[in-house]
């Protein structure tokens, strides 16, 4: 989704809790000197190639970009825009809200669930062919439980890892039995790929 802002529009820092929104952000018209908060270091890393020259990240979830933005701005001053999709898995606005903050959400991204595995999925899914899963998010996790339902293939997880970028996401995954549910140290993707065995 589009997204055009003139550079004179005063917002004291944009949010990002998905790299998904960096194209949105990039083609914007924004000041690229307003400061950019990342929930994780990959978003951020995302935006090395732009022109945006001060991109911090709080390199762990949302409370803790919260607690970043926190000590890093001012309270009571220009809004902060929050570039998302259209769901969302924690209110960060609503928390910063709390602290004295103004946020103004813009979608800018709508993640398609699919309807239904493709044959070749539900092949290597039936024949144990798949050792585990990456799970980034509770939603995404609600969706793969509910696709492997509607497939009749829940039973197939007995024999799988779930690799879960947070909490959170476990306890979506949890609706399922799994070999093993693994959860990252840090939820960001390198301590989620560091799960995986060598």
């Amino acid at each position: 989704m589009a997204l055009q802002l003139s550079a004179e529009t005063g917002y004291q820092a944009v949010i990002l809790t998905s790299g998904n929104a960096v194209e949105a952000l990039v083609s914007s018209g924004l000041d690229p000197a307003t400061p950019i908060f990342c929930v994780g270091d990959a978003t951020a890393r995302r935006l090395a190639s732009t022109d945006f020259s001060d991109v911090r990240s709080a390199s762990g979830d949302a409370e803790d970009l919260v607690a970043l933005i926190c000590r890093d701005l001012v309270a009571g001053q220009d809004a902060i825009l929050h570039l998302s999709g259209t769901m969302i898995a924690i209110d960060i606005g609503s928390s910063l809200n709390d602290a004295g903050f103004q946020v103004d959400r813009r979608v800018v991204y709508r993640a398609q669930p699919i309807n239904a595995f493709t044959e070749t999925t539900v092949k290597a899914l039936g024949t144990g062919s798949v050792d585990g899963v990456l799970l980034y998010s509770p939603q995404s996790a609600r969706l793969l439980v509910e696709r492997l339902r509607h497939a009749a293939l829940e039973a197939v997880t007995a024999e799988m890892t779930a690799y879960c970028i947070s909490r959170s996401v476990a306890d979506a995954a949890g609706a399922l039995t799994w070999r093993k549910v693994a959860v990252a140290s840090r939820p960001n993707q390198l301590d989620l790929l560091a799960l995986l065995p060598n």
